[in-house]
């Protein structure tokens, strides 16, 4: 016969006590997983990401300061809207991290998040080709001085990113020539001749 403790809690007590855990009220985010409003703004957001591409994509060197402003504005809600859907989706995952269901609808969630992301990730890189001396010059105008430290914090990744977007990054997998500095070896062949004793 075991002897349970007097101070260990009963099968009966831990399972009240799980019982009367809080869970979040997220209908300030979206009402549910399944509600038009949320799928209405992944629909919106896929499309408006695509029509920021079209139209900014290739022309960022161009723009005034002013538009560049603009764009950036707009960037900023996109970014804004994919933060609320993916903080919504992790929020009620974590809620629940047994449930099968919640964890495709996660999954689901991030997919098409990650989507938009790359749709929009021409925006950085391309601002980051911007000249300095071009940058500076448009930076006078006072709608874009304000997202000044944005575009320093953003172009800290310059020097590290190609300089052509379609530009593959290479990596070459063949094996480093370590050169065999023992005696005997035959260097310019890279055979090793027999060691004499």
């Amino acid at each position: 016969m075991q002897v349970r403790a007097a101070t260990e809690p009963s099968m009966a007590q831990r399972e009240t006590v799980l019982a009367e855990l809080p869970e979040w009220d997220l209908s300030d985010l979206y009402p549910g997983r399944d509600s038009e409003a949320l799928e209405r703004d992944l629909n919106r957001l896929a499309g408006d990401a695509e029509a920021f591409r079209e139209r900014y994509q290739g022309h960022l060197a161009d723009l005034s300061g002013a538009a560049l402003s603009a764009a950036i504005e707009t960037y900023e809600h996109l970014q804004e809207q994919s933060g609320r859907i993916i903080s919504y989706a992790s929020l009620v995952h974590a809620g629940d991290l047994a449930d099968p269901e919640i964890g495709r609808f996660f999954q689901t969630m991030q997919e098409r998040i990650n989507a938009v992301s790359t749709t929009l990730l021409f925006f950085t890189l391309e601002l980051n080709r911007v000249d300095n001396a071009d940058l500076a010059a448009k930076e006078t105008d006072p709608g874009l001085a304000r997202y000044r430290p944005w575009l320093r914090d953003t172009r800290a990744f310059r020097p590290y990113q190609p300089r052509r977007l379609d530009a593959p990054f290479r990596r070459d997998h063949r094996r480093p020539q370590i050169p065999d500095r023992r005696e005997g070896a035959d260097r310019s062949r890279g055979a090793r001749s027999p060691l004499r004793l």
